[in-house]
């Protein structure tokens, strides 16, 4: 499992991060003073040298359980591997805690920008030193990292402002602090994880994710979490606290063991290809071509949707079990779902994400904005209450063969007139509208990818970009 961990989730009761100056004879006793006095003392024998161009930063990384609470994001990271008393299960003994981890961020990290951390990603800078701050219980490191590329972030240090790092942590499973429960994804969390987090219970205790033995592989500059649109979107869809490993998921955080950024790749290219053949193929051609009817992804019933919402189904178990049976939702659907009553928020934005759709997967292999995550469209029974209204869904909007061939037949007897067909053209930035559109063509990817041997399908699912009915 993998998690993200923001310095900003704690509350230290000090700045997070101080810029250290260096001269010939070390660290700057001047920029050691903005320090607390025991963080001074664990770094005295570090021997830094001066080195053109380049900056030390100070970060106060993370606390350590039982002395600090979980953070926002609802983990504890313990300081040693003591035996834990979990409330409904049986004590936990812990295998390593914080005092031993902490030199993996020595070992096995670099400095990223954004969680850019493949190998052939930039590299910023190096993590000097870790060390574990046994008088106030908390991680703390030292960081190069070059001035000119990171003059922004250290101008705000300079001014008292901090600076947000996230820091990328691997380990087997997650443990539920209160009944013990171990998951190796989300997928396997209890009730307590999944709806709880960071709630306080009957009994006084808090509950949260039990993180241990972690390794630290990535620690990255970031900008706020909450001025990011994909990441605001989906924890507004969310019952609560975003936890550290649905915060890794929505940061595009990759595991160094199972390449999941990778995992859709070659349905991307493929979606990708089938647009350069669009755009270069004759507008009044493609127009009346009849796959367009096939294609067509029309908006549900207002009040489809609401029975829908009112189903039980979570977002994403209503997205499997529409993908199920090939139903493709519009952009408008897919968003409503997703965020339910907090759609009304973007919905001015909608239009112009739809007319971003042509194209949107030739960018999202260049400038990806949300392409690296992974939308999963898991199994899932569709409920039986909502047995009436799956006829009509798969009529509208399914892209099996059947429901297709049904829709062609029908613009054919009834002689349509053609629809009209938009193009890739520049358009002037929105990021917000870009955002839209390149989450809803992770949507269609991951879709594409549950039915990897229908060409078919991947055909429609690019060419419903370029028709508008």
């Amino acid at each position: 499992m993998i998690k993200s961990v923001l310095n900003t989730s704690y509350d230290f009761g000090e700045q997070n991060a101080h810029l250290i100056g260096v001269t010939k004879r070390g660290l700057d006793s001047e920029h050691m003073s903005k320090m607390a006095s025991s963080s001074k003392s664990i770094f005295e024998d570090l021997d830094i040298k001066a080195e053109k161009g380049k900056a030390v930063v100070h970060v106060v990384a993370m606390g350590a359980a039982p002395h600090y609470p979980s953070n926002k994001n609802g983990d504890l990271f313990y300081d040693t591997n003591r035996v834990v008393e979990i409330p409904m299960g049986e004590d936990l003994q812990l295998e390593k805690g914080l005092d031993e981890t902490y030199i993996t961020f020595e070992t096995n990290a670099k400095v990223f920008k954004e969680h850019h951390n493949k190998k052939t990603d930039k590299v910023y800078g190096d993590v000097l030193s870790s060390r574990y701050n046994g008088d106030m219980k908390r991680v703390e490191l030292m960081l190069s990292i070059p001035v000119d590329e990171w003059e922004d972030e250290l101008c705000r240090l300079e001014s008292g402002e901090g600076m947000g790092v996230s820091m990328s942590a691997s380990m087997k499973e997650d443990i539920c602090g209160h009944c013990g429960n171990r998951a190796r994804t989300r997928d396997d969390y209890c009730t307590h994880l999944k709806c709880n987090l960071n709630q306080i219970t009957s009994d006084g205790s808090q509950i949260a994710a039990i993180n241990d033995n972690v390794k630290f592989f990535d620690i990255s500059g970031v900008s706020n979490p909450a001025d990011r649109i994909a990441f605001g979107l989906l924890k507004a869809a969310s019952s609560g606290v975003i936890g550290g490993a649905e915060l890794a998921e929505l940061l595009n955080i990759p595991t160094p063991l199972l390449p999941e950024r990778y995992k859709f790749a070659a349905t991307l290219r493929k979606l990708a290809e089938l647009e350069k053949r669009f755009e270069g193929q004759a507008t009044e051609i493609l127009a009346i071509d009849p796959n367009c009817a096939a294609a067509d992804t029309k908006d549900l019933p207002k009040d489809t949707i609401k029975k829908i919402a009112a189903s039980g189904l979570n977002a994403e178990q209503t997205l499997g079990a529409l993908a199920d049976v090939k139903v493709t939702l519009s952009i408008k659907d897919f968003l409503q779902i997703v965020l339910g009553e907090r759609f009304k928020e973007i919905a001015p934005s909608i239009s112009g994400a739809e007319d971003r759709l042509p194209g949107v997967f030739s960018r999202m292999c260049i400038d990806p904005k949300v392409q690296d995550g992974v939308i999963n469209l898991p199994s899932t029974p569709f409920p039986f209450s909502l047995g009436g209204i799956l006829k009509d869904i798969v009529g509208s909007n399914g892209f099996g063969a059947d429901p297709k061939r049904h829709r062609v037949t029908v613009t054919i007897l009834k002689g349509k007139s053609p629809f009209t067909v938009k193009s890739a053209s520049v358009k002037p930035s929105n990021d917000v509208e870009e955002t839209l559109a390149q989450l809803y063509g992770q949507y269609k990817v991951a879709l594409c990818h549950k039915f990897n041997d229908d060409n078919d399908l991947t055909f429609t699912s690019a060419l419903a970009h370029y028709i508008q009915s």
